[in-house]
């Protein structure tokens, strides 16, 4: 029965992975689709070149710092997600360490 259950557990971690990576991946789309639809709408702005260059400028500097934040939560919710990772992996080899002794025992 431990078996499964590390089984079930590896494929949840799993599971939970490919949801971050997805969850990643979004996150990058939104930022470089902000960054391109921000820019796009500074270019066909009726402006003066000199305004629009600014308004270029300015665009650019909120989607990187944009960009910026979400890399930051996205690798603060990676490293949560790494270290609850290690825990269980701890605690199922201290686990598989005291099984086979009382085993013995008996």
């Amino acid at each position: 029965m431990a078996l499964r259950d590390m089984i079930d557990k590896a494929r949840r971690q799993r599971k939970r992975a490919e949801s971050l990576d997805k969850a990643k991946k979004v996150g990058v789309g939104l930022g470089i689709g902000a960054a391109v639809g921000g820019i796009l709408g500074v270019l066909f702005a009726p402006k003066a070149g000199k305004e629009t260059r600014e308004d270029i400028a300015q665009a650019a500097s909120e989607a990187a710092k944009n960009i910026r934040e979400n890399a930051e939560e996205l690798g603060e919710k990676i490293q949560d997600v790494v270290e609850e990772g290690k825990e269980k992996i701890k605690k199922i080899r201290e686990k598989n360490q005291t099984e086979p002794e009382s085993q013995t025992e008996e």
